[in-house]
């Protein structure tokens, strides 16, 4: 293989698996959803089964994957994707992928995640760095 091959593969490679936010352990795992919220109905319960799934697995260490799809009052749809597990160095780890209908996705890995309130469940995640990503 010529250099200039080399470097095009390798640059793939980091971008397609590296830096992405899919799943990356093969351990079997317990799956929430898919979940569908209109845009006519309160949100918060779907949320709060969302986060209190999250926080048990993430307290547990167990695999896990969610999928819920929302609608804002305008009907634009938001698909928020979910994996719990290790990644390739053995870090525990949350990546999150959100995609929205107009703008596009946008993803995160958070590898800590901390309950904020009890009633309603809060959680904030964060970077590897302590740094906080959002809050759900």
């Amino acid at each position: 293989m010529n250099r200039n091959a080399a470097f095009w593969l390798a640059l793939w490679v980091m971008t397609n698996c590296v830096a992405s936010p899919a799943p990356i352990s093969s351990e079997p795992y317990e799956s929430l959803g898919p979940l569908e919220t209109p845009f006519n109905v309160d949100p918060t319960q779907t949320e709060q089964r969302i986060n209190a799934f999250i926080w048990n697995h993430w307290q547990q260490r167990l695999p896990a994957h969610v999928t819920a799809t929302f609608y804002s009052k305008e009907g634009e749809r938001s698909i928020t994707e979910a994996d719990l597990g290790q990644d390739v160095s053995g870090r525990w780890r949350v990546a999150v992928t959100i995609t929205r209908q107009r703008s596009g996705a946008s993803n995160f890995i958070a590898y800590i995640v901390e309950k904020t309130s009890d009633s309603p469940l809060r959680l904030v995640m964060k970077d590897a760095n302590g740094q906080k990503i959002t809050q759900w």
